[in-house]
């Protein structure tokens, strides 16, 4: 608030003389010699030559190690992964995650390797033969002294895993589906896969026939082989736990057969709704176009090796647009029909590294580039190859993420789960449009 001074109080200090206290004088006179001295000085530079300004430089700073140093490359004795499978027989899986293992090789070792020294991914080709593949494997075991094994041909898995788990070896399976001794660690504790179990791949399948079609008098057409009466034995397990009792029916053929027509005929006869198919190959070839004869337009189901039939040609047939099959969630485009462009770049890599274009599906390729991730992030958290020391490592390695698949969902490993795709990783699509049309547009094709 301003002060207001009325009259009387103005002719008071007027007549009141001004009195000024000793510090009052100090300080007038402080401030008269620094006003002089600054007018002095300012005389002294306007006298003195002009100079250049001086340009005051920001301090420069090396960046850090961490961000500018590159990978030293890897040295001393590389660390030994091996695998085997069919290579000349039916090649296009064997071939196709060979592909995808060499991939993740030139990556890692860019990246400096595994704990500073190289990796090498040792391969061999069993051409589909069970003798072949397991004398592959104590060729790795003992003459090339492999530190892992991976990849294993699926009628080879049950041969070798006595052996493997007596030698306290890791195996490593880069599969999406495979045999459910990965559901029993206490029995095989050195088997692991980036996949599912057989098991879990026959609940998709059970959950897509009852609850999306609605289906229960299921049919299945089955190998007679020991992997054929395992995909009968799972999924008619599956079925029970969704209330359906057991199959309709369940009919076996030769996978040297030219003809299954009798065998579908049966089922049609007995009322089959949907069925069941779970082999690929010429055997596929001669299931379809008998049905696509049969003019028998029923449902068809199977798992990922559907994949591998040439749909290219096959999808002339009117009944190969009733065709669903297992997938993997990272495997498919989304709605719109995107996919990721780590996917795009990884398939231009993939392909380069294939020595002939296959048919089939980017599912292992895939698998079998983040598993080597996963398997070195592993390695160099235990520091050391060793089987029951790596096995503890990986059990615990709960949320892992690849650099692939790890958009989609993670690995999750455990000492109860030694299968790291999660069921929620699996979905069922129908093969046309979805899925034919995506990895003819971005696989090998």
């Amino acid at each position: 608030m301003d002060r207001v001074f009325f009259a009387d109080e103005i002719r008071s200090n007027r007549r009141r003389p001004m009195r000024r206290s000793a510090s009052t004088v100090r300080f007038i006179a402080l401030v008269l010699v620094t006003a002089i001295l600054t007018a002095v000085t300012a005389c002294t530079q306007s006298a003195a030559p002009a100079t250049t300004p001086a340009t005051t430089t920001a301090p420069t700073t090396k960046p850090s190690a961490a961000t500018s140093a590159k990978p030293v490359a890897p040295t001393g004795d590389p660390i030994k992964f091996g695998w085997t499978y069919d290579l000349t027989v039916n090649p296009d899986a064997g071939l196709g995650g060979k592909a995808g293992y060499d991939a993740a090789v030139d990556d890692i070792n860019a990246a400096g390797g595994i704990m500073g020294r190289p990796v090498q991914v040792i391969s061999y080709d069993d051409q589909g033969d069970v003798t072949k593949a397991q004398d592959n494997v104590k060729k790795l075991l003992y003459v090339d002294k492999a530190d892992v094994i991976l990849q294993l041909n699926p009628s080879s898995t049950l041969g070798t895993a006595t052996l493997l788990t007596q030698e306290k070896k890791v195996n490593f399976q880069a599969y999406m589906v495979y045999a459910s001794i990965y559901e029993d660690p206490a029995k095989y504790p050195y088997h692991f896969t980036t996949g599912t179990t057989s098991l879990n791949e026959s609940r998709e399948i059970a959950k897509y026939i009852v609850k999306t079609l609605g289906k229960t008098k299921v049919a299945m057409l089955v190998d007679n082989t020991a992997y054929g009466k395992m995909e009968s034995d799972e999924l008619t397990a599956a079925l029970k736990e969704l209330g359906v009792p057991q199959p309709l029916d369940i009919q076996q053929f030769a996978l040297t057969d030219l003809d299954l027509t009798t065998q579908l005929k049966l089922e049609q006869s007995k009322g089959a709704e949907v069925l069941f198919f779970g082999q690929r190959g010429p055997i596929f070839n001669t299931f379809i176009n008998n049905l696509n004869t049969m003019g028998w337009n029923i449902p068809v189901v199977g798992n990922m090796q559907f994949s591998y039939a040439d749909w290219d040609k096959l999808q002339a047939l009117p009944v190969a647009k009733n065709f669903a099959m297992l997938s993997s969630r990272f495997a498919v485009a989304d709605s719109s029909g995107n996919v990721s462009q780590k996917t795009l770049d990884f398939v231009k890599k993939w392909k380069s590294k294939l020595p002939k274009p296959v048919t089939g599906n980017l599912t292992v390729p895939m698998l079998a580039y983040d598993s080597l991730w996963l398997l070195k992030a592993a390695i160099e958290k235990t520091g050391s190859t060793s089987g029951p020391e790596l096995t503890k490592t990986l059990e615990s390695m709960s949320e892992f993420r690849g650099p692939l698949i790890g958009e989609s969902y993670p690995f999750r490993l455990s000492a109860k789960q030694h299968d790291a795709t999660p069921l929620e990783g699996l979905t069922m699509v129908k093969v046309f449009p979805t899925y034919h049309d995506y990895f003819k547009l971005e696989a090998s094709r």
